[in-house]
């Protein structure tokens, strides 16, 4: 287990009121935790910068309510009654949204039931999660998920 920090420069602690921002990653056997320690008068000029790294078009939610989207119709021709997907907390609401405008004003009637769950409550939740890192890692990793998938859809934009 290694806990990751970066911190912008050096401060004295007594006098500012930092900034953590802290999340996760997996590789292998290894758990890590990265924390990015921030000063308050560095918060908007780093966001900016970070923001300018960012490919054109390129935006984690809005590809997320893509995937969502085609996910929902791809469940609902396979006639699937039940979508639970992992928890993002405050950011599920943006799914919902997504899922209730595929389903349009007839979502009853296509027996699709759906909610959200903190992937601790449901094991199955894990399954997903592993398929998608592998994948995403590719090499050895995408080799020894492979009988695991079925069907997997490019949606970018050309």
């Amino acid at each position: 287990m290694d806990l990751l920090r970066y911190r912008s420069d050096p401060v004295d602690e007594r006098f500012v009121s930092l900034h953590a921002f802290v999340d996760e990653s997996r590789r292998n056997n290894t758990y890590l935790l990265a924390a990015a320690v921030v000063l308050p008068r560095e918060l908007n000029k780093m966001r900016k910068t970070l923001m300018g790294l960012r490919f054109p078009n390129q935006g984690e939610e809005r590809a997320r309510q893509l995937c969502v989207s085609r996910l929902t119709g791809d469940l609902l021709e396979a006639g699937a009654a039940r979508l639970v997907l992992d928890s993002r907390e405050a950011r599920d609401e943006h799914d919902l949204l997504t899922i209730r405008t595929r389903l349009g004003k007839y979502a009853r009637a296509t027996g699709l039931v759906y909610e959200h769950l903190p992937s601790e409550n449901d094991p199955l939740l894990w399954i997903p999660d592993i398929v998608a890192w592998c994948y995403g890692a590719g090499g050895d990793w995408l080799r020894r998920v492979r009988p695991l998938l079925g069907e997997v859809t490019d949606l970018r934009m050309p």
